[in-house]
């Protein structure tokens, strides 16, 4: 599978390919960018728009130093009833900039639901690993720690956007840790096993279960965590358990008394469960992860709602949910995506597959492309339809 353009992006001048094969999931990497190079992803105008116009609260907002207390890291907002008696959270910004001078850490996070530039890159990481990613955001402003040593259950990837910091990479006590695990991950290691001062424009990547510690450095520094967790065995065999549930010898209960039948029930559990380790059984398993990856919730109004007529040549079209799988077949092309199925038309097979690769595409480019094949009026009025049902949305 092709990464995508993102990836790409977010390593350069790392070539993506030799990160998959030799770097993802192993061991840690350090690659130095351009300092405008995530200049289009987030910034410091970006952090106070947020702050500004939307309602933020714990735990999507939220203050961290070590030793604060807990009410003293919420003091920063203040509540009010609104006309309806609701309880709603308002930015005390004097008290934010006080705790802020004082040491404390922003943290924001699910920053990707709230800023489209983050969002289309988490949903290209998403196509690629076939886990949903997940964006947060860390401010600071001076030398005191927010976090200490510690480690994640799920891969990270470090985008500083301003100012520096330093890490230290102390590597796992136990490889490859789960977030629910027979073992913790709670030994640190002595000494780091690498040392890091990011600058704006570096990457950062640290494989899940590696302790790690950020150091802020004594000026405004702004980054964004990426995580991703990858898929294990463990999540297979989660799957293959509970696609067994359609099988009704497996829903029997255990046989505790009867050794005889005991016997007979290991066979047909084994029956039951060989046949479902193999690679067709896992490209099931991959296929239905991808269909039920979040759709995009970026709306196409007015057209979804007032059809196409003023769709102009320029606007760009893409697929919102994951490109899920699709196969032909006299029917036509089906489609799942979403934690859905369709069924198109086998006219609109080909354009259906170039909206599936994910990437945007014009109105006008399309009806170059299938204006002639389908009719210039027929086209409009599918994308119409395209659009009302959040196929895809405008970008």
């Amino acid at each position: 599978m092709r990464s995508p353009p993102s990836l790409a992006r977010v390593l350069a001048p790392f070539a993506p390919g030799r990160f998959l094969a030799d770097v993802w999931g192993e061991k840690p990497l350090h690659v130095r960018g351009a300092p405008r190079k995530f200049a289009g992803l987030f910034g410091w105008r970006a952090l106070n728009d947020l702050l500004a116009t939307q309602r933020l609260e714990p735990p999507r907002l939220r203050l961290a130093m070590e030793g604060a207390s807990a009410a003293d890291l919420r003091s920063f907002l203040q509540y009010r009833l609104n006309r309806e008696e609701q309880r709603t959270a308002r930015l005390d910004v004097h008290r934010l900039n006080s705790r802020l001078a004082r040491g404390a850490t922003l943290v924001l996070n699910e920053v990707q639901e709230m800023h489209p530039p983050l969002g289309a890159l988490t949903r290209e990481f998403a196509r690629l690993f076939v886990a949903e990613p997940n964006v947060n955001l860390y401010a600071s402003f001076g030398r005191r720690p927010g976090f200490g040593p510690h480690w994640d259950d799920h891969d990270v990837f470090v985008l500083q956007l301003a100012g520096e910091k330093r890490w230290l990479i102390y590597g796992p006590s136990r490889r490859h840790p789960l977030h629910r695990d027979v073992r913790p991950n709670e030994m640190q290691p002595v000494r780091p096993v690498a040392r890091y001062r990011l600058h704006p424009g570096d990457l950062l990547y640290i494989p899940r279960g590696h302790w790690h510690d950020a150091i802020a450095v004594g000026e405004p520094t702004l980054h964004l965590t990426l995580g991703i967790s990858p898929l294990t065995a463990v999540d297979y065999l989660t799957w293959v358990a509970d696609d067994l549930r359609a099988v009704e010898s497996m829903r029997r209960d255990l046989p505790l008394f009867d050794d005889k039948r005991r016997e007979e029930w290991h066979r047909t559990l084994n029956a039951a469960v060989l046949p479902r380790l193999n690679e067709k059984t896992l490209k099931r398993f991959l296929e239905g992860r991808r269909a039920r990856l979040d759709a995009s919730t970026r709306p196409a109004l007015p057209h979804a709602i007032a059809g196409t007529t003023r769709l102009g040549n320029g606007d760009r079209l893409q697929w919102t949910g994951s490109t899920g799988t699709a196969h032909r077949d006299a029917a036509g092309l089906t489609v799942r995506s979403g934690g859905r199925e369709y069924v198109f038309d086998p006219a609109a097979a080909p354009l259906i597959e170039r909206l599936l690769s994910g990437k945007a595409v014009s109105y006008g480019r399309l009806l170059r492309s299938f204006g002639r094949q389908l009719g210039a009026g027929r086209l409009r009025r599918f994308v119409g339809e395209l659009l009302r049902e959040h196929f895809v949305t405008i970008v």
